[in-house]
């Protein structure tokens, strides 16, 4: 590949010009202009077409010259891109110009020629990737048309916790695209700092995740950073509370009819640690007669003593 820098004339006004950037490869070429330009007169003073570069009879010569490195700097990182991206078969000068202007957009300055950003370049994509928060945001606007308000709740606490800490590393303007697996573990000890359990916290990067995987569906990011990463769950179950299908067990299950059978009482001691054991040496099974029964209200469902009559 070559890089060549020129004096193009304005055609319908002859005394004024720019400079444009050639590249030549495969003995084709491809150009784009840049916007130096100069007049006429200035040209024979000021340029130097040989060399590519301004001379330094011209007062912005340093910044002029400076901002040619630049181009031609990323026309090689470009072109170094390509070849790892497609191979030499596959590129040509065009693809090499195609994508500089596409890096040159004001809206993909914080992009890179990349492989990501290669490849957004030759998709024709030319916005950056768009914040997490307000991928997650989307992600979340999405989903609560079909669920409660109390799991909207949910969402927004996700996304509450997510700013909180992005706030605290300085980052509240995090690209989605960079919330690769080293941000996550940044999350999760934090969270964890915060005494948050780390069900809780799988929670989140599920979460999360959903979210990603969406905007990639959506084309609104070409991948999801996160890779693999994963927060393993605890396993251990909760024996605070008690399933509907365990409560409605209990309010189907015949008690005193259990209890008549020793060696089954003794197993039931065993059933996610519930008390039955204690219940069994209770007075030949007064506690489960029938004089107790199962009451429930709307919210929580007890055994009740019913006092006889």
């Amino acid at each position: 590949m070559r890089i060549l820098f020129w004096y193009d004339k304005n055609t319908t006004n002859p005394d004024h010009g720019c400079i444009s950037c050639s590249v030549l490869m495969k003995g084709k070429e491809s150009y784009f202009t840049t916007p130096i330009t100069l007049k006429e007169h200035e040209r024979k003073l000021h340029w130097a077409g040989n060399k590519g570069r301004f001379q330094k009879q011209r007062k912005t010569y340093h910044a002029d010259n400076a901002y040619l490195s630049q181009v031609e700097s990323k026309l090689g990182e470009i072109y170094d891109g390509l070849m790892v991206l497609k191979g030499f078969e596959f590129i040509d000068a065009k693809m090499i110009t195609d994508a500089y202007k596409f890096f040159d957009r004001p809206e993909n300055a914080k992009l890179k020629p990349d492989r990501e950003g290669l490849r957004l370049a030759l998709e024709g994509k030319h916005a950056i990737a768009p914040t997490l928060i307000e991928i997650i945001e989307k992600h979340k606007k999405n989903k609560s048309r079909s669920v409660s308000k109390d799991t909207v709740t949910t969402y927004n606490t996700r996304i509450k916790n997510l700013k909180a800490f992005l706030e605290k590393v300085g980052k509240k303007h995090l690209q989605a695209d960079e919330f690769r697996p080293a941000w996550c573990k940044k999350f999760c000890e934090y969270m964890y700092n915060e005494g948050m359990h780390v069900n809780h916290v799988a929670r989140h990067i599920v979460f999360y995740r959903e979210a990603l995987d969406e905007a990639v569906t959506d084309e609104d990011i070409a991948y999801n950073p996160m890779g693999k990463f994963a927060v393993k769950r605890d396993d251990t179950k909760d024996l605070r509370h008690l399933h509907p299908y365990e409560i409605e067990k209990l309010e189907n299950f015949d008690f005193y009819a259990a209890t008549q059978n020793r060696d089954y009482a003794q197993k039931l001691s065993k059933v996610r640690h519930l008390p039955f054991s204690d219940l069994y040496e209770l007075s030949h099974f007064r506690l489960l007669s029938p004089e107790h029964r199962l009451h429930s209200n709307a919210k929580v469902r007890t055994l009740d003593h019913q006092a006889p009559k």
